[in-house]
């Protein structure tokens, strides 16, 4: 079986990072795949009624899905935003692409706002007008989440990574499989 673990959250609650730690720790243990669906949908103009341009993201998700599952990943660890329980149905069918085989684990990584405040203006420091975008986003997107109550997973990423990533393994990788050589 294969699975995927869908990282979501607000920006800069340390999807990509979290994402890159998971990758890491499987490395030479399970085939996988990183997807970081920002990276699906950057161009420029987006669509006037999809600002975010969910509909290209997602039929460049489903591709990439399938591609790397055909080249043999038997895991798939995505990172991105799912504000609604509708639009994570579309995830699902995205990445799993009529194949009942797949478990998809929706997690939502969480942290206090003061904390990813600090974490996007480090990250954001040489442009005023990104940083002040996504300081103004964060607590709004946060809200949003918070209040769709689809999470199956909440997970704290104010702590260690390390017992990030071990917590996060646990609820896809079975445990003779994360500890194979």
């Amino acid at each position: 079986m294969s699975w995927t673990l869908f990282l979501n959250g607000t920006v800069g609650v340390g999807k990509t990072t979290t994402a890159q730690a998971v990758s890491q720790a499987l490395e030479g243990r399970v085939p996988h795949a990183v997807i970081d669906t920002d990276t699906l949908r950057t161009r420029w103009p987006a669509p006037s009624g999809d600002p975010f341009d969910l509909e290209l993201e997602l039929r460049n998700l489903a591709a990439l899905s399938a591609n790397y599952r055909a080249a043999g990943s038997i895991g798939l660890i995505v990172s991105g935003v799912i504000e609604d329980r509708d639009t994570a149905k579309r995830y699902v069918e995205a990445i799993s692409s009529g194949n009942s085989d797949v478990k998809f684990v929706l997690v939502r990584l969480t942290a206090p706002l003061d904390v990813i405040a600090r974490r996007i203006e480090a990250r954001h420091h040489d442009s005023q007008e990104d940083r002040d975008w996504h300081l103004a986003r964060a607590p709004e997107l946060d809200a949003i989440l918070s209040s769709a109550g689809f999470d199956e997973v909440l997970v704290n990423t104010h702590r260690p990574l390390n017992e990030v990533v071990e917590e996060l393994l646990a609820l896809v990788v079975p445990t003779s499989e994360a500890l194979a050589a």
